[in-house]
């Protein structure tokens, strides 16, 4: 078919492959044949989002400046995304003409609905597109939402936000953009900064402090779950709650140890108040280190003053952070994880917490059940009592009284224990080492202790 002869459908369709090709004169060919700008391409897209995403930059503002001038819609009429949204992921320069012509800077430029301004935050072009090879960048805004990657580059490599992303946000501000403005998840822009200089920048123009998202939490709790020690800092500076708690009760430090991959102690400093505080579930930031054995959370809390022996009460029965702890220990060997359960129960029983640990000896008979000899020896070493209080449900492993391990007292003893279920060296541990003080106990690897060669 000759061009002379394409119909208006034709046209249509081939009018995306004419935008991309930046050929300003095919374009205007297709258009008088029938091709229409008001409708979507054959991608289904705004004829500005394709110009936009997909040509180069001399090329995109001549092509953008032509479209608009032929009509095309400035504004979202179909597809997934607006041309704003489009121009502030790919080409920046070029809004402040879409919004002189029109483009609405609070329209809803996604199916996730964020607006230009939540868009720049939340597919984290201000964050680490540049970093991103050749072929990423090129790509849709779709392609950039990778889970949890942008924040982690930007906070591994303490990245500023270059001048041209901070222009963005002042130019869409200037604009009218509303700051409070919430996505579908309920975010606003300042759930979404990652930066100190964003960040002032949408307090200054009225972003709500204490605004929540559809989980219950405002700005200052997402900058806690993320580490943005910065970014608190100004927060709390301009006035924001520092004790406020998400929808379920958790405070900034429970949001710290469930999901900072890498907290810093200056950041939990900041919140050493809540050290102690329990969430509407009864866990502590302490107990929930615990639970998922993040050995460096529980030793910051403990230096902040963190009681290893506050109690819970999980299906009627007590639990601290040290029963949740060896509550996960199931096994001999837990692999690449034992380092992280010895040390988080070694920072633990360091601090007293076999004090107040319910059912302790019950702990005590678990380990030596499952041969976690390093653990044993951590709670010899400490002060275990030689025999156990309570012979009931000792263990979730084991039934011990099927065992009938009982001395003539009708108490339980480890040793025993240890001889019937053929863990023998933790049994030549225990009666090497059991009448030792603990400061001079043996090793279950036959080497001495620290204290003793010290």
């Amino acid at each position: 078919m000759s061009r002379t002869n394409l119909d208006p459908e034709t046209s249509q369709t081939l009018l995306e492959p004419a935008i991309v090709s930046g050929n300003k004169d095919s374009v205007e060919a297709l258009l008088i044949r029938g091709a229409d700008l008001k409708l979507p391409c054959s991608s289904r897209r705004n004829v500005l989002v394709v110009a936009i995403w997909y040509l180069k930059e001399i090329d995109r503002r001549k092509m953008v400046k032509f479209l608009v001038e032929k009509g095309a819609n400035v504004n979202r009429s179909h597809g997934d995304y607006s041309p704003l949204v489009a121009a502030t992921l790919k080409h920046p320069d070029g809004l402040s003409y879409l919004l002189q012509n029109g483009a609405d800077v609070n329209e809803v430029g996604d199916n996730l609905g964020n607006t230009p301004l939540t868009a720049a935050l939340y597919y984290g072009e201000c964050r680490f597109r540049a970093l991103l090879p050749a072929p990423w960048r090129d790509r849709g805004p779709e392609s950039l939402r990778l889970p949890c990657c942008g924040l982690a580059i930007y906070k591994k490599l303490k990245l500023k936000p270059s001048t041209r992303c901070c222009s963005i946000i002042k130019t869409l501000l200037s604009a009218g953009a509303d700051p409070n403005k919430p996505n579908k998840k309920g975010e606003t822009a300042l759930h979404l900064a990652a930066d100190i200089d964003i960040t002032s920048l949408l307090i200054q123009a009225g972003a709500d402090l204490e605004a929540r998202n559809d989980l219950g939490r405002t700005p200052l709790l997402i900058a806690a779950s993320s580490d943005r020690t910065g970014v608190i800092k100004v927060l709390k500076n301009y006035g924001a709650d520092m004790a406020a708690v998400d929808c379920l009760g958790n405070s900034a430090l429970h949001l710290m140890v469930k999901e900072s991959d890498e907290p810093r102690e200056e950041t939990f400093r900041l919140f050493d108040f809540q050290c102690n505080q329990i969430n509407y579930d009864g866990t502590t930031p302490l107990m929930l280190a615990a639970q998922i054995c993040h050995t460096k959370a529980v030793r910051f809390l403990l230096d902040l003053g963190a009681d290893p022996n506050i109690v819970k009460y999980e299906s009627g029965e007590p639990q601290t952070a040290l029963s949740v702890l060896l509550d996960r220990i199931y096994r001999p060997s837990l692999g690449e994880f034992d380092k992280f359960y010895q040390a988080c129960t070694a920072e633990l029983i360091t601090c007293n917490s076999m004090t107040g640990l319910p059912r302790c000896s019950c702990y005590f008979f678990k380990m030596i059940a499952v041969d976690q000899r390093r653990i044993v020896q951590i709670m010899v070493t400490r002060g275990m009592a030689p025999l156990s209080e309570n012979t009931q449900a000792i263990s979730r492993s084991v039934n011990f009284s099927s065992l009938r391990l009982h001395d003539y007292s009708g108490k339980l003893s480890p040793l025993a224990v240890a001889l019937a279920l053929n863990r023998l060296a933790i049994a030549q541990y225990l009666t090497e080492n059991w009448f030792f003080h603990p400061g001079r106990s043996s090793r279950l690897d036959g080497t001495a202790t620290s204290e003793e060669q010290a």
